[in-house]
């Protein structure tokens, strides 16, 4: 499957459940009705859950799909995108779900990964791991060259498809001013 073509052009449901379908096989199973999702009216117009990824390692991601509102800057409300229905996906066991977020008249996607896990550390006491506000997101669409966020679904569907996999293919950080400050400050450190 081309994944250039599908993350390259502008949202289209069936063309990305295609590419899931391509990385996860029989593990991602769509609703042939989305399941609308209480939305928060700041924020999206409208919230449909398309379904739901189960991993080998028996962990479920769920994939949302969210018109945002005219209000919302999509290039910019990275954090504001990625909390929308953290609740709703936790609430129903999943361990992270995929956000499809567009607006209609716009070419431009945010792809974004989130998840929330937790477990028993090596002493005893339970720990909480959760994705990073600021990485696990990707500007995609018309116009966005994407070739890191194509480089990451391809390893993903070369990986064993556990949840770490998901959370190591999308952990990139973006050449970013935080990026180059963090590299300033360790290089003066020096």
């Amino acid at each position: 499957m081309d994944y250039r073509s599908v993350i390259e052009s502008a949202y289209n449901r069936e063309s990305w459940q295609k590419l899931l379908h391509d990385i996860f096989k029989n593990g991602a199973v769509f609703f042939q009705r989305p399941k609308e999702v209480d939305k928060n009216s700041s924020l999206a117009t409208s919230a449909l859950k398309l379904g739901t990824i189960t991993l080998p390692d028996l962990n479920k991601i769920a994939v949302y799909e969210v018109k945002l509102t005219d209000r919302v800057n999509i290039e910019k409300n990275r954090a504001e995108i990625r909390n929308y229905l953290v609740s709703d996906w936790t609430s129903q066991g999943c361990a992270g779900s995929f956000m499809f977020c567009f607006r209609d008249n716009e070419s431009v996607l945010r792809f974004s990964y989130v998840s929330k896990t937790w477990d028993f550390g090596e002493n005893g006491n339970v720990e909480k791991h959760e994705t990073d506000t600021k990485r696990f997101t990707y500007l995609l669409g018309e116009g966005h060259r994407s070739r890191t966020a194509i480089k990451q679904f391809e390893e993903l569907r070369n990986s064993q498809k556990k949840l770490q996999d998901i959370t190591k293919a999308f952990s990139i950080e973006a050449l970013s001013d935080r990026f180059f400050n963090d590299y300033k400050n360790n290089y003066n450190s020096i």
